[in-house]
């Protein structure tokens, strides 16, 4: 992937580009806070993923040790915020929101400086960040867009090490993929594994220096994963990969058989619940507590104080690797209709963002910015991203890599990460999939655009070179 270093700007320049950006994003929000879009905190009460907001504010330290449903990042920065503004915690979590969507801007923008003009590159970072996506995901607290701002981070850092091997960009990349990681259960100890070694790829003259700092940061999310192993008795950041993978596997064949299969004993009984339910649904055998667990308040108690269901509660590490044996056995003995959900998970993948329940309020408010953006996009726009994305890929294969002047490193963590969550969350996922996707949002936009300036550069060299 050839590499167009940026021009040295003045410090006028930088200056004058660094005001437009922050007039532009200003201006964008204070036009979608007019239209009515407002920043929505309800999960913080209502979501399974996050801990109690009393736990939150009294026992942080505790609760996020016991924590096993979820990595500890994204609670542990809800428990910090809450601690700081117990009333106006709502304001600080926007403030924080909006801060990360100009970071990504930025971001956006000097990685674009990497392949095209500094108008081009500022009009290209700017329709994404005004976007709805953009915007909608920016007002709405999850850890979803918090990941997509890392993920960039990492891949702007990745392409500042790989240009200027400086080891400072080698570090925030490990930081930056440490704590997506320790924020989102789908990016698994293997994810990090591949990043690192293609990290280490990279020739340079401290790379010893950046093997140490692989190794403590793969310690750091491998002691994550021993504490569940020694606690709980499984190797993961999650505990829910069952309940996930359940919501699949039951699509594959109807309940009577499914009903059947339990009545002979081939599954546990518990495929007959619906996962993710409540405690007081399962049967009473999975409701004990250990007698070392009962003080501890995320793993005793059936439901929050506010009723909502505590799904941190000790008994749905069995319940869900009761729904994980479920599952194994449904999917070995129906592969093709395992395969046939897949396809129905990947076309749910493909769905415009505002094709989820969540979005609602701010949904109406978007609704003619929404209609103007996907005016402007082709059918099936993200089937066709991803194929132009492998294209680049088949494109820089065949041209190699081992040219001076390439990006390959960098446009490799693009394409890994990109289709690492769509494999990863398609297999195990079936009703958020399109969620799991806007997370890579704006790497697949990256990648698109460099992937067309590719394919471009190379139909004009080939036409060059015709007689």
């Amino acid at each position: 992937m050839k590499y167009f270093p940026a021009k040295s700007e003045s410090r006028r320049q930088t200056v004058l580009t660094l005001l437009a950006m922050a007039a532009v994003f200003i201006g964008s929000r204070w036009y979608y806070w007019n239209l009515g879009v407002r920043f929505d905190d309800s999960t913080l009460i209502t979501f399974w993923q996050f801990l109690d907001l009393s736990t939150l504010q009294t026992d942080l330290l505790e609760s996020l040790f016991y924590l096993h449903a979820q990595p500890p990042l994204f609670n542990l920065l809800l428990g910090i915020t809450v601690k700081i503004a117990p009333v106006d915690y709502s304001v600080l979590l926007h403030g924080f929101y909006l801060v990360g969507g100009f970071v990504l801007y930025l971001l956006l923008f000097q990685i674009l400086r990497h392949r095209f003009s500094r108008p081009g590159a500022f009009f290209l970072a700017t329709l994404l960040v005004v976007g709805p996506e953009a915007v909608a995901y920016e007002n709405w607290l999850f850890y979803t867009w918090p990941v997509a701002i890392l993920l960039v981070a990492a891949a702007h850092a990745l392409l500042r090490y790989e240009v200027s091997r400086q080891f400072r960009y080698a570090a925030i990349f490990l930081g930056a993929v440490t704590c997506v990681c320790l924020t989102r259960s789908v990016f698994h100890l293997v994810y990090f594994g591949v990043a690192g070694m293609l990290l280490l790829s990279i020739k340079a003259p401290r790379r010893a220096q950046v093997a140490k700092a692989l190794v403590i940061a793969l310690t750091v999310i491998g002691l994550l994963y021993l504490k569940n192993l020694a606690v709980f008795g499984f190797f993961g950041s999650s505990s829910w990969y069952g309940m996930n993978l359940w919501k699949t596997a039951s699509r594959i064949m109807p309940e009577k058989e499914i009903a059947a299969l339990v009545q002979d004993e081939k599954i546990p009984a518990i495929a007959l619940i619906r996962p993710f339910s409540a405690l007081a649904d399962y049967p009473s055998p999975y409701h004990r507590v250990p007698a070392g667990f009962k003080n501890v308040a995320v793993l005793a108690r059936p439901e929050k104080a506010n009723g909502e269901r505590n799904l941190n509660h000790i008994a749905y590490v069995d319940i869900s690797r009761d729904y994980f044996r479920a599952s194994s056995y449904v999917i070995r003995r129906q592969a093709s209709g395992y395969l046939q959900t897949v396809a129905k998970a990947i076309s749910i993948y493909c769905r415009p963002f505002w094709d989820y329940g969540f979005f609602l309020q701010n949904r109406q408010s978007l609704r003619d910015v929404i209609v103007l953006y996907y005016l402007l996009q082709p059918p099936h726009f993200i089937e066709l991203s991803l194929v132009v994305v492998f294209l680049g890929v088949l494109l820089n294969g065949r041209r190699g890599t081992a040219a001076a002047g390439r990006v390959s490193c960098f446009y490799q963590f693009l394409v890994l990460t990109i289709f690492y969550v769509f494999i990863v969350g398609n297999l195990l996922e079936f009703n958020e999939n399109n969620r799991f996707r806007v997370m890579t949002d704006p790497l697949l936009f990256l990648a698109v655009l460099f992937a067309v300036s590719d394919i471009w550069a190379a139909l004009k060299e080939r036409y060059r070179k015709k007689p």
